[in-house]
């Protein structure tokens, strides 16, 4: 029966060192599940370092381990020698390459954490990146990829025609950071409209504390001012790559993944390589595996972002992150404790031998002498005078007289091959009764095929020789007749009376033809009644290897006895397992048996699960659910369980942190949270128990289930959206270590990206030099004993705090703080627009006179700085703005003196 697996048509980019780990990890999240890469997943890494060394190890489903490595064609090494020269001599990068990026002489290995250096490697390649891209599309695309291979027994199946492209990559570093823009342009420019575009960013935070990675938390919020900008594309525009336009006239990606060592329920990894495994289980999901459910509510909300999500303060909401986490369900621990020895010795008997088996081959070598069927003359007797003209004629009816041998040779032959082929079964399972094992007679076949392939040899030799015999006969009997012309007289000239020659096709020539032809064509004969006979020897030996296969994944996934104690291998971050050595210890323990209930060798080799259930009883629990019924039973394993789901609960968070003061006004925009759960058959699940709705907190109510078909792994996988850039963790610092290197070095693509909007919705200088003027006018900001303050209670009770000692650094601190900003501007809007009689009028605009007087005399003071003057000059505009409004009455609210008409 095939089995048919739906999947998305996907294909995977890893950038960078990054963005390869990543791909590496969702290579063997394929190899894993389904056993193979799924001809309908494409993998393509670009990288600056042109190192194929890396891999993981992957179990596949049968039990087995395989390396985990990237194809030569799946990397895709950009280098450029000579590097320090381009801007000078390639117009396309000298257009936009920033005048204080740092150079080298030469990109071979490596960008070194300078974002414009990986984007000027990428240019260096521009013709080869772009045609590797569109080849790559171009081969998802193709329908055959679907096609099974001859005798296949899986089938994969798109939910679409349309493409998944996923995007991997660091924004810390200079090769994913300096690349991923770019790359996601050129993918725009090849993929249709209908066509999904997702990328998974790492941020920062995991490198910060490691030696030589001072760039990394600029490059981060250069790449995401950037990032924001385009997400946002108010504009259209183009730019040329490799000789060719590139329009930009859609949002770079349909849904940007943030990545972060700490997730939403605080769980903090350390290590890159666990970040770059969550990496690859995000893109592995991405192509639907769960089912077109899963696949159908992933692209649900991929719709709702791309239709906007609102702003929060002026700034779009484009970023989401994930959080997947597996439980695996580990029935060796039970199996040991559940009575499932009879299994595991009718295994373990079957994989030895107990006793050698010897095949009979008599009546198969007797082939070797046997006579073949009697085939009559048919040639015409021989004509010496017309011998020239029948030579044709008698050698195609010699042909014939060959073939019609080895057809009556075999008709002759087959009923005897037929009870040879016929009786070969029940010999092996008249063996197999007898007490001779599985492995017995896989080696009883290896021998005899050995033999019979030594018969196929000698059959063959007899058959080339025959042909070679016949062959030397036909020539030479053509050449003869060929030279049977009347023989010349000698004469003047060579001319004169011919004489006739011998004659060539007499009855002796004509009778050993006959035989020669005959001979090969009985050979040919029996040499394809010996391989059809070896064919179904192979056949049975290959059924028996198939089982002895079988037995191995049975003994390492149902059988084998497992190892408690801890093991010294890293573990995967998100996979947790169950039972636990805790779960166990709550449980019944039945005897465990090791006498086996007898088995035919057809039920071994056509239903080996079967006969292993029959082993085991009825009452053994064969997979999760099934235990999970059981064990959340008694008290000891339940309290286990629950912690179990509690962890996966929180490993599977969205892999990010934010500020929630930033996204908790409801009236600014809402958050899109998606939690799936992938169980085997979702309308069966032991999961809806109250008891592990408790243990999700009151949150079942938000989860989607789906049915995935595999009934020992339970799957959390989760989806937060959308959040706006400048309310993630730490995003202060990455601005400050930004603004702190930037003045110096550049952290953008571009040059004209120097000056792109800052991510934190700071208020304009304007907007804040009138919220700093109202504040000094109405007492809440001061100068004070040589330093700038602000009264606030943010503490709990009013009191001075300083914002500096200079003004222009307290302004800028001011205007930087937006939290600060939006308090003081909270309380002067009060304060402002409350209404106010004539004296209080007069006092506010003799206030602002005063400030005024005072600003424009600073302003004109030549000791301090040209920035801080202009900065006062600022200040005076808007104070003359100020009082223009109070002199107009527009600062104020106008009283509302209506008057009813009272009726008597």
């Amino acid at each position: 029966m095939t089995t048919v697996h739906y999947l998305k048509r996907t294909v995977l980019i890893g950038l960078g060192g990054t963005g390869k780990a990543a791909l590496l990890n969702a290579k063997r999240k394929y190899l894993e599940t389904y056993g193979e890469v799924p001809p309908l997943v494409s993998f393509l890494v670009i990288d600056t370092t042109n190192d194929n060394a890396s891999s993981l190890s992957a179990t596949l489903p049968n039990g087995s381990t395989v390396p985990v490595k990237l194809k030569a064609n799946e990397l895709l090494h950009i280098e450029a020698r000579g590097a320090s020269k381009l801007p000078q001599v390639n117009d396309e990068i000298r257009e936009w390459f920033p005048k204080r990026a740092e150079l080298k002489a030469n990109i071979l290995s490596g960008a070194g954490q300078v974002r414009a250096l990986g984007r000027l490697a990428l240019f260096a390649n521009a013709r080869l990146v772009y045609e590797t891209l569109r080849n790559r599309l171009a081969e998802a695309r193709d329908y055959t990829r679907e096609r099974p291979q001859q005798d296949s027994d899986v089938l994969y199946q798109a939910y679409t025609p349309h493409l998944t492209v996923c995007v991997a990559g660091s924004i810390a570093g200079g090769t994913g950071s300096g690349t991923f823009l770019d790359v996601a342009f050129l993918l725009r420019d090849l993929l249709k409209d209908e066509d999904q575009l997702f990328s998974y960013l790492l941020l920062p935070d995991i490198y910060t504390s490691r030696p030589g990675t001072q760039n990394v938390e600029a490059n981060a919020y250069g790449a995401l001012k950037e990032l924001d900008h385009c997400m946002s594309l108010e504009s259209t525009w183009s730019y040329s790559f490799g000789g060719r336009r590139i329009d930009v006239s859609k949002k770079p990606f349909d849904m940007v993944f943030l990545i972060n060592r700490q997730n939403r329920a605080g769980k903090t990894f350390n290590d890159p390589a666990d970040l770059a495994d969550l990496m690859g289980f995000g893109m592995f999901l991405a192509g639907g595996p769960l089912g077109k459910e899963q696949a159908d509510i992933f692209d649900n909300i991929v719709v709702q972002l791309a239709e906007g999500q609102g702003r929060y303060y002026g700034k779009t909401a484009h970023y989401a992150s994930f959080g997947a986490a597996e439980l695996a369900y580990d029935p060796r621990p039970l199996q040991q404790l559940s009575g499932l020895g009879r299994a595991r010795a009718l295994i373990e008997t079957q994989r030895r031998s107990r006793s050698a088996v010897t095949l009979d081959l008599t009546a198969q070598r007797a082939l070797e002498v046997r006579e073949g069927a009697d085939v009559p003359n048919t040639v015409a007797a021989p004509d010496p005078d017309r011998e020239a003209q029948m030579w044709p004629s008698v050698r195609s009816d010699l042909l014939n007289i060959r073939e019609t041998a080895r057809t009556e040779t075999q008709k002759l032959l087959d009923a005897e091959v037929r009870g040879w082929e016929d009786h070969l079964r029940p010999t092996l399972s008249q063996f197999f009764n007898n007490g001779s094992t599985v492995l017995d007679l896989h080696a009883a076949l290896d021998v005899a095929l050995v033999q019979l392939r030594e018969v196929r040899s000698a059959a063959k030799e007899r058959v080339r020789s025959a042909e070679e015999a016949l062959t030397t006969d036909l020539e030479a009997t053509d050449s003869n007749v060929r030279a049977a012309r009347p023989a010349a007289s000698s004469g003047f000239f060579g001319r004169g009376r011919r004489e006739a020659a011998a004659p060539v096709l007499d009855r002796k020539r004509l009778r050993s033809l006959h035989s020669k032809a005959v001979k090969c064509g009985q050979e040919e004969a029996k040499l394809s009644l010996i391989e059809r006979y070896i064919t179904a020897m192979e056949a049975e030996h290959r059924r028996l290897q198939n089982l002895l296969d079988r037995f191995d994944q049975l003994r390492t996934t149902h059988v084998q006895t497992p190892d408690l104690r801890p093991q010294p291998q890293r573990s995967r971050p998100y996979t947790l397992t169950l039972p636990t050595t805790s779960t166990l210890s709550g449980l019944p323990r039945a005897a465990v048996g090791t006498e086996t209930v007898p088995v035919t060798l057809d039920d071994l080799l056509t239903r080996p699960e079967d006969v292993l259930r029959a082993q085991r009883g009825s009452g053994d629990a064969i997979d999760l659910e099934a235990w999970l019924v059981t064990a959340l039973g008694q008290p000891e394993a339940a309290r286990e369980i629950d912690r179990v789901f509690r962890e996966l609960n929180d490993l599977s968070a969205p892999s990010w942190d934010y500020q929630d003061a930033w996204v908790s006004n409801p009236a600014v925009s809402h958050l899109e949270q998606v939690q799936i759960l992938g169980v085997n058959d979702k309308n069966r699940t032991a999961l809806r128990s109250d008891r592990l709705e408790d243990v999700f907190a009151g949150r079942m109510h938000q989860l989607q289930f789906v049915s995935t078909g595999d009934p020992n792994r339970v799957l959390f996988y989760k989806i937060e959206a959308a959040v706006p850039a400048f309310a993630l963790a730490g995003i202060d610092g990455y601005r400050e270590k930004y603004l702190q290197l930037s003045a110096g070095r550049s952290f953008h693509l571009r040059a004209d990206w120097e000056n792109l909007p800052d991510l934190t919705p700071l208020p304009s200088d304007r907007e804040a030099a009138r919220v700093w003027s109202q504040g000094r006018v109405l007492g809440r900001i001061r100068s004070e004993a040589g330093s700038y303050q602000y009264l606030s209670n943010r503490d709990g009770s009013e009191r001075w705090y300083t914002l500096g000692s200079a003004f222009e650094t307290a302004f800028f601190a001011f205007r930087s703080d937006f939290f600060l900003f939006k308090e003081i501007e909270q309380r002067i809007r009060r304060q402002w627009h409350e209404p106010r009689n004539d004296r209080e009028a007069t006092a506010l605009k003799v206030s602002i006179e005063r400030l005024q007087e005072t600003t424009a005399r600073l302003a004109q003071d030549e000791q301090r700085p040209g920035s801080e003057r202009r900065l006062f000059e600022l200040h005076g505009e808007v104070l003359a703005e100020l009082m223009a409004d109070v002199s107009r009455g527009t600062a104020f609210q106008q009283p509302d003196d209506f008057e009813p008409v009272v009726l008597q």
